[in-house]
């Protein structure tokens, strides 16, 4: 009987050592907080905002536009019903931006005033029934470059006044006539004093330049 339960207990205790052996060696479970879930929400996530935009005096949908103050389109796209008139000290600079002029005569144009600025780059000024001149009047100054320009009657670069300082480039730009008539690239009155630059453009169309 002695060894009986000497026998009964070595068997226990090597099942015992057994089991403990069998939980011991179960795998660890490690915790990744990175890993843990988000709770959804009801927001929505808000589209991607585009690079346009506007500052200073913005055209009212009809009409002249007329500007008085610092004035800047950026990838925009309009139409203009009437001429851009820009009065001191407002300035216009139109970037990436297309603007279709359909006023409800013959012709539209763009006058920059006495002191005032006008910077045309990069954008797409264009009429197809339309004429379109651009006008830097006495001490008026800007740049136009990289830009296509349909229909161009003429840029005239101090035109209306005697005398003035203006600095102005026209450069890199296209420019394309299609009312058949013969269009002035640069007209400069003689006896104006001031520095224009005009250089690497393309005509399609009839121009001359003076």
């Amino acid at each position: 009987m002695r060894s009986t339960a000497i026998t009964t207990m070595v068997v226990g205790f090597i099942v015992l050592i057994g089991l403990i052996g069998i939980v011991g060696s179960q795998p660890t479970v490690k915790s990744h907080p990175e890993f843990n879930a988000v709770p959804l929400t009801n927001e929505v996530l808000s589209p991607p905002s585009t690079m346009s935009s506007t500052s200073g005096d913005n055209y009212p949908g009809s009409g002249d536009w007329i500007i008085n103050q610092p004035t800047t389109y950026v990838d925009e796209v309009l139409t203009v019903y009437g001429d851009i008139i820009i009065n001191s000290p407002g300035s216009l600079n139109l970037t990436n931006t297309t603007i279709n002029f359909a006023p409800s005569g013959s012709s539209s144009s763009i006058k920059a005033w006495n002191s005032t600025s006008l910077d045309i780059i990069d954008s797409h000024l264009y009429s197809k029934t339309k004429s379109l001149s651009i006008i830097y009047t006495n001490m008026a100054s800007g740049d136009i470059k990289g830009s296509l320009i349909e229909n161009l009657d003429n840029i005239s670069i101090g035109a209306t006044a005697s005398g003035g300082i203006y600095y102005t480039t026209v450069t890199g730009n296209t420019f394309r006539n299609y009312t058949g008539n013969y269009a002035t690239l640069i007209s400069i009155p003689y006896g104006r004093f001031g520095c224009v630059n005009v250089s690497f453009n393309e005509f399609d169309g009839s121009y001359s330049s003076g």
